[in-house]
């Protein structure tokens, strides 16, 4: 992994590449994004829930009894295998795969920063509505996919007819609970 990076790096010294190796890394922060995303809410005059980083092995018996109303996820992922909610089959054993694999994979790295670990709030309606990412370009839609949980996995199809930001509301009340 480090030597592919060092070469794109160096490549990037002889030709442009787009998008550049360095905004890659930010990009496949979830955090760095919830950041962006807070900011430009706030900015817009609206609340944003935060995310609170924590150690995975803290809260995962917590979030499976269902004593802590959150999913816990990891940045640096695009992988239902670091997604764990009060529905995930076998999460503790599951999360302890997990963790290994991040200690030989960024274990030795000096690299790439170690992934954080974070919960965000439990929100039932993802359980059956999904949740839904829009991809625009030059302020236009370009394309929407609804991600569905289908226990034990998740089911991700492109949604025809995305309902209009302005009539989309979430009602979030009782976030954390015994946080």
């Amino acid at each position: 992994m480090e030597e592919l990076w060092h070469g794109m790096q160096a490549l990037t010294r002889v030709t442009t590449i787009w998008p550049h190796p360095t905004d890659l890394l930010k990009a496949g922060s979830k955090l760095f994004l919830d950041m962006l995303i807070t900011r430009a809410t706030e900015s817009m005059g609206h609340d944003h829930i935060q995310l609170a980083t924590v150690d995975p092995l803290d809260v995962i018996e917590k979030i499976v009894s269902g004593n802590l109303n959150a999913v816990l996820k990891r940045e640096f992922s695009s992988h239902e295998h670091h997604v764990f909610s009060r529905h995930t089959h076998n999460p503790i054993q599951r999360l302890q795969r997990c963790i290994e694999n991040e200690k030989q994979t960024y274990g030795s790295c000096s690299t790439f920063p170690q992934p954080k670990w974070f919960i965000q709030p439990y929100l039932p309606p993802l359980v059956y509505l999904g949740e839904i990412r829009a991809f625009l370009v030059n302020g236009i839609l370009f394309r929407s996919l609804v991600t569905t949980p289908k226990f034990p996995s998740f089911y991700v199809q492109e949604l025809s007819f995305p309902t209009p930001l302005s009539l989309l509301r979430s009602v979030l009340s009782h976030i954390y609970v015994n946080c």
